[in-house]
């Protein structure tokens, strides 16, 4: 079995909460993220693996297949890392 990545969030950037939706900031730019990939990011102030993060997902979604939260926590983190957002890396350091 491969060895998952873990993803946290990049240091150095400020967030902040409106309406349970978060705003990044970044040097250049302000992104938004809607509250599922919200709450991802949040929970990324610590490194984490995707089955963890699914895991959590699953707590706040209970109602949702679990491949559907694996295929929507695959697409969120994928999407903060291509924003520079989050780092992925094999060791949780």
């Amino acid at each position: 079995m491969a060895r998952q990545h873990y993803f946290r969030q990049r240091p150095g950037l400020d967030t902040r909460m409106v309406d349970g939706e978060a705003f990044i900031i970044t040097p250049s730019t302000i992104r938004h993220l809607n509250p599922v990939a919200s709450l991802i990011w949040l929970a990324l102030d610590q490194p984490l693996r995707r089955a963890e993060l699914v895991e959590l997902m699953a707590e706040f979604y209970p109602g949702v297949p679990r491949e559907q939260l694996a295929a929507d926590v695959r697409r969120a983190l994928a999407q903060l890392v291509e924003m520079d957002l989050a780092l992925q890396s094999k060791s949780p350091c």
